[in-house]
């Protein structure tokens, strides 16, 4: 909620008296005309400076008459209706209606209008039945365009002014008069098919099936219809207009229309989709296949080991196959284009719990806040005025305006005063510097703190996770504004706070974050956890590139194992002459080939590493901040000390996403913000973030995800799809130390089994020796070099395949 109070104590008083003296004066004003005008006998005195009016006065005597009078001889039995604008005209005052108010001046122009009526069918000397403006329309434009034209003019006017009126009226009979007009225009263009034309299936069995779907299913959300984002026509949100929607409608209706076409083209000659017929964030498969072909099912396991997996992916290009190669490379064809035909279904929001009901602001509670702050600051002579209020979930953000010539010093020497003059249940913050203003801000504790579920944000229509490649839903700021973020934009994440801060949920939060939004073939993730238990419940999700890792020494591993895969992916760029990830996946979407996806690392208890491994995690972990941005890989490190032998200057360096929750002492706020100010949080997810595209820290309340959730959320995927793991990770779990990587062909057992597979197949890659032989890329690709170093294959020449040098084995 964001109120905005602008001198509120010195304004909202006199607004009030005036707004009321206003509505009194004006239903005094109601009450006489109207006694005036009914107690009236129209034709009894018309003439206003000497009338007789014998038997029809009104009751309240001349003045009454000389009103009733002057009414009947402007517009004449119009008159009657002008009592109606006046009572509506006060109502609209009383509600505050600002939309009835907008009205009015199309309720009072229909009064002369409607005299006009009358005075068209009197005579001239029935001056009375439309006054003056009636008898214009009666004589002058009767006398123009007859008694038919002048009427039709008439006609038109009150129409227009009906349509001011009640404009959902109008936008009722143009949606009607538009439906008609557009089933005229497809009962049309069904005459001109003939025959079972391509034109005429699409139609049937595709576009009616949508646009079914589209009125059946209006308030479901727009990403359960089987088409892309960008041609859906649902959901017509209320708050737009309606002509808006229809317009988008008829529009995404004819640009799905050639899509379908392309689509039903390509099932007449058996080839599968197209990927961007596909919807990339729940693939939802609309399509049927072929006449006499089976659908055949894809195990989970084979789906995810030999296409979402990219660590165990080649990387280099995928080679041509030909038509008439054997049935085993024709099952790793279809294989291939395993994603276009499975649905991986994203978690429902209904895991999900709602935020408590019943979290209104007092605005009396606040309003009392800034006057005690006031109070305070003119007992030490500081005469400042109170600007806007930002009310937030955790916090009442109270702008002070301070007078001139005033040190801000001595505001800020005034935190304690303060805390203790409001009766705050926490310390509160004073905020010296808000950009573009001349105010101080000073942060006090809400004493109506809300709590903000994880649903609200990942819910929220502000939320497009389409548009990021690591969303984060934060939380919320100060002014309850939902707070999103990308990791791939930070692109390295320091996360501190002291026990009970909300540093787990805010990791929790990350996590949920990517998998309420991401696929496995789009974000991996690695874990690792030395306390063994924060993480324990994500084991074996099908998103993880390697089990939880929870010893310091296997987590040494890993960190070595992701410089080596960090290196590999810039080779692959290399190759194809591309400077990032993002550039790298252009490609391969044209190419219909698999992108890479992005990984990230994240450390739950950096400290206890740090404390334990010292430089053996110091360094890859810098190494990896350095360099591998570019290619995909980010890491999060969460600590609950951020101590100077933990977060070196390094590691700081390289980490330009910062997220501090409430710590022990001013040392440790600098250690991870620079500055002063974590140490005065409240606890509990309230918490300051920093990131290279902000230029001021942003005070934010993390969502709140209980166990619970996070356990039916896990549970969601545990139960339909098996876990991934990268053989080369599990290969560099179980071998250890680099030492004990064979370096010779006698040492490598496998090495004369793939030897023949090259001599037989005449194909020589890596990417083929892991399908081949089911081991990891590192260990497929060392063998490669072994045979290069012997003379058996030839070199590595781009993206084309290594020339087989040897005819046997």
């Amino acid at each position: 909620m964001h109120l905005c109070i602008n001198h509120y104590f010195d304004r909202s008083f006199t607004v009030k008296i005036l707004r009321e003296s206003l509505i009194l004066l004006l239903s005094i004003a109601t009450f006489i005309y109207i006694v005036s005008i009914f107690t009236f006998t129209p034709g009894t005195g018309q003439n206003l400076l000497h009338a007789s009016y014998p038997g029809g006065g009104s009751i309240l005597g001349g003045f009454g008459n000389k009103i009733a009078s002057f009414a009947f001889f402007m517009v004449g039995k119009g008159s009657y209706f002008l009592s109606i604008p006046l009572f509506l005209f006060i109502f609209a005052l009383i509600l505050q209606k600002k939309h009835w108010r907008k009205k009015m001046k199309w309720l009072f122009l229909f009064v002369p209008a409607m005299s006009g009526f009358y005075g068209l069918y009197s005579s001239e000397s029935e001056m009375i039945q439309g006054g003056i403006i009636g008898n214009i329309s009666g004589v002058l434009l009767k006398n123009l365009f007859g008694i038919v034209g002048t009427t039709l003019i008439i006609f038109v006017i009150n129409a227009y002014l009906i349509s001011k009126i009640f404009p959902e009226l109008y936008e009722k009979l143009k949606s009607m008069t538009a439906g008609k007009r557009n089933d005229y225009f497809k009962h049309s263009e069904k005459k001109e098919e003939s025959g079972e034309t391509v034109e005429e299936k699409i139609k049937q069995e595709e576009e009616w099936k949508v646009f079914y779907n589209y009125k059946k299913n209006k308030e479901k959300p727009a990403e359960d219809l089987f088409c892309p984002k960008e041609y859906q026509v649902i959901p017509i949100h209320p708050e737009k207009k309606k002509e808006e929607n229809l317009e988008k409608v008829f529009e995404a209706k004819e640009t799905f229309r050639e899509q379908a076409k392309e689509f039903y083209v390509e099932k007449e000659l058996n080839t599968y989709p197209k990927e961007n017929l596909v919807n990339p964030y729940h693939m939802e498969d609309f399509m049927s296949y072929p006449d006499g072909e089976e659908e055949t099912e894809i195990e989970d396991e084979a789906f995810f080991k030999d296409v979402l997996n990219y660590e165990e992916e080649s990387f280099e290009d995928f080679e041509e196959f030909e038509d008439d190669q054997d049935e085993e490379e024709e099952a790793l064809i279809q294989e291939q284009r395993a994603p276009f035909k499975i649905n991986f279904a994203l978690p429902p929001m209904d895991i999900l719990k709602n935020s408590p009901q019943n979290q209104n602001d007092n605005k009396e509670v606040i309003r009392n806040i800034g006057l005690k702050l006031l109070s305070i600051l003119k007992e030490f002579s500081i005469d400042a005025k109170l600007g806007n209020i930002l009310v937030g979930p955790v916090v009442i953000s109270y702008e002070i305006i301070p007078p001139k010539g005033l040190k801000v010093n001595k505001i800020l020497s005034l935190i304690d005063n303060m805390t203790m003059g409001i009766a705050a249940l926490e310390k509160i913050r004073i905020e010296p510097h808000i950009p573009g203003k001349s105010v101080i801000r000073i942060e006090v504790p809400n004493p109506d703190r809300k709590i903000i579920a994880f649903r609200d944000l990942v819910e929220s229509e502000a939320f497009h996770p389409e548009k990021m490649g690591i969303p984060f839903a934060l939380g919320k700021g100060i002014s309850g504004d939902a707070f999103y973020t990308d990791i791939t934009k930070i692109p390295h994440l320091l996360i501190a706070g002291s026990t009970g801060s909300g540093k787990s949920v805010c990791v929790n939060s990350l996590i949920c974050s990517v998998l309420y939004s991401k696929r496995p073939d789009e974000v991996r993730l690695i874990l690792v956890d030395p306390k063994r238990v924060e993480l324990k419940m994500y084991e074996d999700l099908p998103h993880l590139s390697a089990p939880v890792i929870k010893e310091t020494s296997q987590a040494i591993l890993v960190l070595k194992w992701a410089v080596s895969h960090m290196e590999e992916r810039y080779k692959v760029l290399e190759n194809y002459n591309t400077r990032n990830i993002s550039n790298y996946n252009e490609i391969r979407e044209r190419e219909n080939k698999p992108k890479m996806p992005f990984l990230m690392i994240i450390i739950d208890e950096f400290a206890d590493l740090m404390m334990i491994g010292g430089k053996e995690i110091e360094d890859p972990i810098v190494r990896l901040a350095a360099m591998a941005r570019a290619v995909g890989i980010h890491l999060v490190l969460a600590t609950q000390r951020p101590s100077a032998d933990v977060i070196t200057g390094l590691i700081k360096a390289n980490f330009p996403g910062r997220i501090a929750f409430k710590v022990a002492s001013k040392l440790e706020s600098r250690i991870i913000l620079d500055i002063n100010g974590a140490d005065s949080l409240l606890g509990k997810g309230d918490m300051l973030y920093s990131s290279p595209d902000l230029s001021n820290l942003k005070r934010l309340q993390s969502p709140f995800i209980s166990d619970e959730e996070v356990f039916q959320i896990t549970q969601f995927f545990k139960t339909r799809y098996k876990s991934n793991y990268s053989d080369d990770i599990l290969e560099a779990l179980e071998g250890g130390n680099s030492e004990n990587v064979p370096t010779d062909p006698s040492e490598e057992p496998l090495f004369n089994e793939a030897a023949e597979i090259i001599v037989r197949e005449k194909k020589a890659s890596a990417s083929y020796l892991q399908r081949r032989l089911k081991i990891g890329y590192n260990r497929a690709a060392r063998i490669i070099e072994m045979m290069e170093e012997m003379g058996m294959i030839g070199p590595q020449h781009g993206s084309k395949p290594r020339e087989v040098l040897i005819d046997s084995w």
